[in-house]
């Protein structure tokens, strides 16, 4: 697991320093691209790493073997996917320039999303590593493409602009079928959260709980009988997994007035629905393993909102401005005019240092908050999650690391 403990250092310790001492937009690019670089170059070169490593190769083979119209008719998966592996069977003939291609189209639309929204690279990154989305995207990648997609909704969310919405939406389906789900997220995603409204998704969350297994059963005669009498449907994973989106929904409720005042009142709306969406996902997947699948569209936002929320106890732009001022006046001022400046100037400065200190309290706590999660995840039955233990690579002496 060295390599996984490699990984996740990068982010914390290469993120920490580019992009908390003197950031600029350089520093932040080299960043993303040292970060995400090592983590395609994972994605690439592993060689029977995820549970599902082998099923992507045969799918590559029959995309080879068979003709278009042979393709779509013996070869059970979305329409998308099968359009993008059959056109790289022209100009790719091995699985490890495949699983490349595949990483690339994970990975860049996470990263350049993360660019655009992210209030804290480093952290962002780092929570798409511990949360296990990097994990999920080296074993579901029909669905990580789609989530990777799904992010492009974001803009078109908080601007409520349904059309791109429902096309971006429509697009990520065409890769795995689950991203459906985000068409009526687009709907709920918009009500403020009242008293009410969380009584009546109480209520109506526990009713559905109560009925799961009749309401499921009944979805799968009727869509996915494949899954009947699996345990996939009969069973789910350990309650563990519902604490992490529960906390960070309980901490988003708590930073959302914050949240809208510093920033934007829509994205406070949006991620805390967001948030919400991902716990009573994660509920129900302590009974039924399936819903795992549609938990990732929602989920995956907490790399923008939990460093949202860090944010918020930075100090005001207005009070750094206002320290500035008075720096400048005291090198104008003279005798005690100067000394009553000086005083402002350090209580100011004290009120800042305060700030920030909260501010990498809170990044902190995030940190330490997730890494135990990471480590089960690692560390959760022989393989780890999604059977990425132990890693092993094209290269034999990275698969011979401990």
């Amino acid at each position: 697991m060295l390599i996984y403990g490699i990984n996740l250092t990068l982010a914390l310790g290469l993120g920490i320093l580019l992009c908390e001492f003197r950031p600029n937009q350089r520093k932040k690019i080299a960043y993303l691209a040292a970060a995400f670089g090592f983590m395609w170059f994972l994605g690439t070169f592993r060689d029977g790493t995820g549970y599902d490593y082998e099923s992507y190769i045969n799918i590559f083979s029959d995309c080879i073997a068979f003709s278009w119209g042979e393709m779509f008719e013996r070869v059970n998966f979305e329409p998308g996917f099968l359009i993008l592996t059959k056109l790289m069977t022209y100009f790719v003939d091995n699985s490890i320039l495949m699983y490349g291609i595949y990483t690339a189209l994970i990975l860049v639309p996470v990263a350049v999303f993360l660019y655009r929204y992210s209030d804290n690279l480093w952290l962002s990154t780092y929570l798409f590593i511990a949360l296990t989305f990097f994990a999920t995207s080296m074993n579901f990648i029909r669905q990580s493409i789609a989530a990777s997609i799904v992010l492009w909704c974001y803009p078109f969310l908080k601007r409520k602009k349904i059309v791109p919405y429902l096309f971006v939406v429509l697009l990520a389906s065409l890769f795995h079928r689950t991203a459906l789900i985000m068409i009526p997220v687009y709907f709920f995603a918009q009500l403020r959260l009242s008293k009410g409204l969380l009584a009546f998704y109480g209520v109506s969350v526990g009713v559905v709980y109560l009925f799961s297994e009749q309401i499921l059963s009944l979805v799968t005669k009727l869509a996915a009988s494949g899954y009947e009498g699996t345990i996939y449907l009969e069973e789910g994973l350990e309650p563990l997994h519902v604490v992490i989106p529960a906390l960070v929904f309980a901490f988003l409720m708590m930073m959302r007035k914050s949240m809208a005042e510093r920033f934007d009142e829509r994205d406070a709306i949006l991620l805390t629905n967001l948030a919400l969406f991902a716990m009573v996902i994660y509920l129900f997947i302590t009974k039924h393993f399936i819903l795992e699948r549609f938990s990732i569209y929602v989920n995956q936002f907490v790399m923008i909102s939990l460093p949202m929320a860090c944010a918020c106890f930075k100090p005001a732009p207005g009070l750094i401005e206002y320290r500035d001022s008075l720096a400048d006046e005291i090198e104008r001022s003279k005798g005690g005019e100067g000394k009553n400046l000086a005083l402002k100037f350090r209580e100011c400065q004290k009120q800042i240092s305060a700030a920030f200190s909260t501010y990498y309290g809170a990044a902190a706590l995030c940190v330490a908050g997730t890494i135990w999660y990471y480590l089960f995840g690692l560390t959760d039955g022989e393989r780890g999650f999604h059977g990425i233990v132990p890693y092993l690579s094209v290269f034999d002496w990275i698969s011979q690391l401990p």
